[in-house]
């Protein structure tokens, strides 16, 4: 996390001054680091099919309207409304250059999902479910696994507190796949103008440690649009 505030105030210079316009894939890349990498570049090229059948969908490669929405519908299937975007703020989402969709897929059903961002020398993971039938079954973490693997850096995401044996089965899958959890303080800002703040916490691939804040920053400026100023405190 060394270089996240450097990298994310770069970002936030080209891409928050208002409309979005997608640059290049190359410029994008050069940007948020990635062309060091050029073996990992490749493999998070747009249309990449992987080892576990999902695919890469971004501005420069989107998936057709009706993969789309095999998609959408698997992100209600999966979470309380409170806990997802509508679905044409997610459709907006993908002309966001830092934005990226994985999907699992048999023709145009959808049967895996992570929602990324791409930013800083970092991966913020926003969406991850796989359809009902098809859990406990070890896809979940096959696809989770391949996710991690494509590139070198952190992976970052949010889970509930483990409060109740759901929550507590929820972190011991990640833990089970390399992520570490951080017990601080974090707050989801709303997903929608008129759906509630919810008091989660993060987990990460590598531990968090006095980057906390700025991480948590990144995230709420990056992926929420929202000054860490501007976020709800929770009690």
């Amino acid at each position: 996390f060394n270089r996240i505030r450097r990298r994310v105030r770069r970002i936030r210079g080209n891409f928050f001054g208002g409309e979005l316009a997608p640059p290049s894939t190359s410029l994008f890349c050069r940007r948020a680091g990635f062309a060091r990498d050029l073996p990992a570049l490749h493999r998070l090229a747009s249309g990449m099919r992987y080892n576990t059948g999902m695919e890469r969908f971004d501005f420069a490669h989107r998936p057709d309207a009706e993969l789309f929405d095999s998609a959408f519908e698997l992100v209600k299937a999966s979470f309380p409304p409170s806990e997802y975007r509508y679905r044409d703020t997610l459709l907006g989402m993908l002309d966001w250059p830092t934005y990226a969709m994985y999907i699992e897929h048999q023709a145009s059903r959808a049967t895996g999902l992570i929602c990324s961002h791409e930013f800083g020398g970092m991966r913020f993971v926003e969406t991850f479910c796989i359809s009902p039938g098809l859990r406990g079954a070890g896809r979940g973490g096959r696809m989770l696994d391949e996710y991690v693997s494509l590139r070198p850096g952190p992976v970052v995401l949010e889970v509930e507190p483990p409060e109740d044996e759901l929550t507590r089965r929820r972190v011991g899958f990640y833990r089970r796949h390399g992520f570490e959890l951080d017990e601080r303080d974090y707050v989801m800002p709303p997903l929608e103008p008129e759906l509630p703040p919810l008091k989660l916490l993060l987990m990460s691939t590598q531990p968090l440690g006095a980057d906390f804040e700025a991480v948590r920053d990144a995230i709420y400026r990056t992926v929420y649009r929202v000054e860490p100023r501007d976020v709800p405190r929770l009690g």
